[in-house]
Order: C-alpha cells, then structure tokens, then sequence
C-alpha cells in the first residue's frame, strides 16, 4: 500500500501535491514543532545574515593575510626583511610558504559546527 501510495497522483496538476515517505524520527527537528512560522522564518533570516557577515569577515581576514605575506609588501612594511632577503635568498621561498600555513591554522581556530 505504501508504494502504490507514492505513486499515485493525487491532483490533476503536476507537482501541485508531492507525496514523501515520513522522516525517521530522529531526522526531525522537535524544538521547531509547534513553532510559529514567523518565529521559523525570523530563525532563517537571522542565519543567513550571519553567514553573510561570517563570508565578509573570512575575505577580509584572507585578503590581510595573503597581503600581509607577499614578500614585496613585507619588505616594504618591514625595512630590515630587506637586508636579510640579499643575505638569505631561501627566505623569500620561505615566507611563500608560510601563506597556507597560516591560512590552516586561522581554520583550525575556527569553532566546528
């Protein structure tokens, strides 16, 4: 009965009315049972305004760092790197490398979800 069930049309309109099989109970959110749906809505609203800060506050954070790392604006920040980039020619690779390095490092700060 089950199967016939999902595929039987229930509306003369394609898609009007789709039939699912039920979630498993563990797949469903309880706390939002029972909720108003303006309460639901201002809960998306409010997450997607964060995520739009959180993607703005990671370019900002990226691009300071990958300036901050370029040899070029190092020496010109940092005087003395100059000296020690014509004593050691190693260094300039070095400080290349560096980059990903501290992006992962920034990530593994981050909290997990």
């Amino acid at each position: 009965a089950k199967a016939s069930a999902l595929q039987m049309i229930h509306h003369p309109k394609p898609f009007c009315l789709d039939v699912e099989e039920a979630p498993l109970p563990d797949h469903i959110f309880w706390s939002n049972v029972g909720m108003r749906h303006k309460t639901q809505q201002g809960g998306r609203v409010v997450a997607l305004a964060l995520t739009i800060v959180l993607c703005l506050f990671w370019t900002i954070i990226v691009s300071f760092i990958v300036g901050l790392s370029e040899v070029e604006n190092l020496t010109e920040t940092f005087p003395f790197l100059e000296s020690w980039l014509e004593k050691a020619p190693w260094l300039a690779m070095f400080l290349n490398q560096l980059k990903p390095l501290l992006l992962v490092l920034i990530v593994g700060w981050l909290p997990p979800i």
